[in-house]
């Protein structure tokens, strides 16, 4: 299998991160748990995307896997649906 983020929903960091602004996005896994979608791809987890300076392009700089073994062990099950970016309180 080839390495393919697909991306599905993901959350906007616009500051406090050391590096600057960010993308942070679930990446969809190729066996969808709930029903038949119109994409998947091949490593599911969260993708983290670096904005430039003026926000328009982006980057991939960084895929963080997950993975849900099925039942035998035999194939990963994962499948993120959404990233959401929780701001720090005191």
């Amino acid at each position: 299998m080839t390495n393919d983020p697909t991306p599905d929903l993901g959350d906007v960091s616009l500051g406090g991160n050391p590096q600057g602004d960010r993308i942070y996005v679930a990446l969809r896994g190729p066996f969808p748990l709930t029903v038949a979608h119109a994409v998947d791809g091949s490593c599911p987890g969260l993708g983290l995307v670096k904005l430039s300076a003026d926000r328009r392009p982006g980057e991939l700089t960084a895929v963080l896997g997950t993975t849900v073994l099925d039942g035998n062990g035999a194939r990963n099950l994962s499948d993120p649906h959404a990233a959401i970016v929780r701001a720090k309180t005191s």
